[in-house]
């Protein structure tokens, strides 16, 4: 994808952005001196958030780990519901630190793809009427927009599978049966308090108190898909 962007130029067009930065600069050598950096930059920008989408990943399912460690402890907790509570409360506060540590990064990440996923859009418009000749270039710009539809649509899925992976676990203390005598959930009773203060508490991947479900996600690949659909039509 890289190369063939460089070469074809369909998602960028170096050529004339080169053209309207060097033409009437009174320095050229300096212009150029900027003109490398700003392209190998934006190359960067563009390839390198694939990797810290997977990082991003890592970091989610080490977050599924710890909770399900933290359930575990919640299944053979002993002693009053309370007891219970405030186990609950320590690993959804754990769990929250570290979400929090990501928050700006999810939001600019996914707030910049946006816009950046819009302007593929408008990009396919303006390459298909002047500079798509080839079924290369045309694999190249197919290649390059599914490049960015990965990088907005897969930390949600990423967010999404920590809320998924919680919600399970959740459901899993409910539909227990086992409890031995002595465990706090061992009564029915005492599990449908702790049941209702959790949903007080939520639970999942939650950014400024939206949760990050799978519906999120996949609306997020549908919106992509109508885009690219709505842009293939018009062009027909």
């Amino acid at each position: 994808v890289l190369f063939l962007d460089a070469h074809f130029q369909v998602i960028f067009d170096l050529d004339h952005i080169k053209k309207a930065l060097t033409e009437h600069c009174p320095r050229r050598n300096v212009c150029k001196g900027i003109w490398y950096p700003l392209v190998t930059s934006i190359y960067w920008g563009m390839y390198s958030s694939i990797a810290v989408c997977c990082v991003f990943f890592s970091l989610c399912l080490s977050m599924t780990n710890d909770l399900a460690k933290g359930y575990l402890r919640l299944a053979k907790c002993t002693g009053d519901v309370r007891n219970a509570v405030i186990m609950h409360k320590q690993v959804r506060d754990e769990t929250e630190k570290r979400i929090n540590s990501m928050r700006v990064w999810f939001l600019i990440h996914t707030l910049f793809y946006l816009v950046v996923f819009l302007a593929s859009i408008f990009d396919w418009w303006e390459a298909a009427r002047d500079s798509l000749n080839s079924v290369v270039q045309y694999m190249a710009q197919i290649s390059g927009t599914l490049v960015v539809v990965y990088k907005f649509f897969f930390p949600f899925l990423s967010a999404s599978y920590v809320t998924w992976h919680e919600s399970t676990l959740v459901q899993d203390l409910n539909d227990k049966t086992d409890y031995l005598p002595g465990e706090t959930f061992h009564s029915r009773q005492d599990l449908e308090v702790f049941l209702a203060q959790s949903r007080r508490l939520g639970y999942g991947f939650r950014l400024f108190k939206i949760q990050i479900t799978i519906t999120i996600a996949i609306f997020s690949l549908l919106g992509s898909g109508f885009g690219l659909l709505h842009t293939f039509l018009f062009l027909e």
